[in-house]
């Protein structure tokens, strides 16, 4: 039995802040606003859930089950953060929430929809993305804007290490602010590019690029890299491009690359 307060707003939906602890079984929204607060839930299955919005702050989540749940808005976590480990995300759309101030431990994001995640206050580890669809996404290496104004224990690094990105489809996607992608597994195919010691490269292809003669191709091609540029930096040692991202006529796309050092 869930015990919970419902709270009534002057506009709809009403919202339900689940306060006790929960274990097995699968859960029933009250209303179509769901709060968890401050509690532990583990090995409850949410995969029939269709609520307008969905938030948690301070929550544990153990092995629950997302998979395809229905959620039109929310904030997976809210301050000061919420754990989910071992949990499943396969086969949802998450293009509705944010993940907020969530960490996610050996979290499986299967076939799931990720649109527009900006996760300077997330964390990842060891979590696997098979075949999942990541678009216009940021994942941070580093917090900001995370914590609140007296909170002593504002961390320094997002930790992002021993993810499973390899059958993805990345689109818009950027790793930076000191991520180590050589700690994460990432798609072989020839649709993407890993520049390693991405500043270096970019200095010398900046040196080579401005000697391109037709000066509107040399401006495109230096508008391009400056897109590298703005990423490689704050700690981001290495660069990981979609190669559809680089919005180049086939010619000038091989010598934007072969001026990168990369094939």
């Amino acid at each position: 039995m869930v015990k919970a307060r419902v709270v009534g707003y002057a506009t709809p939906p009403p919202r339900t802040v689940v306060t006790d602890d929960l274990s097995g079984g699968a859960f029933e929204a009250p209303t179509p606003d769901v709060w968890f607060a401050d509690v532990e839930i583990t090995n409850v299955d949410f995969s029939t859930v269709s609520v307008v919005h969905l938030s948690s702050s301070n929550s544990q989540f153990n092995r629950c089950k997302f998979d395809g749940i229905k959620v039109d808005s929310g904030r997976l976590a809210g301050y000061p953060g919420s754990e989910f480990s071992d949990c499943t995300f396969s086969n949802t759309d998450l293009r509705k929430v944010i993940p907020g101030h969530a960490t996610f431990l050996r979290c499986s994001f299967a076939g799931a929809r990720i649109y527009e995640w900006f996760t300077h206050c997330s964390q990842f580890v060891d979590c696997v993305f098979d075949e999942a669809e990541i678009v216009g996404t940021n994942f941070s290496g580093k917090p900001l804007e995370c914590f609140g104004l007296f909170d002593s224990n504002r961390r320094r690094r997002n930790a992002f290490t021993g993810n499973d990105f390899r059958t993805a489809t990345l689109v818009d996607t950027s790793f930076v602010r000191g991520i180590d992608l050589r700690a994460q597994q990432l798609p072989q195919t020839d649709d993407y590019v890993l520049v390693l010691d991405a500043r270096k490269r970019i200095a010398a292809a900046k040196k080579s690029l401005r000697q391109v003669a037709d000066r509107d191709a040399r401006r495109l091609l230096l508008d391009e890299l400056s897109i590298l540029e703005g990423d490689a930096h704050d700690g981001q040692r290495d660069l990981f491009v979609t190669r559809a991202d680089i919005t180049l006529e086939a010619e000038s796309a091989a010598k934007f690359w072969n001026a990168l050092g990369i094939d």
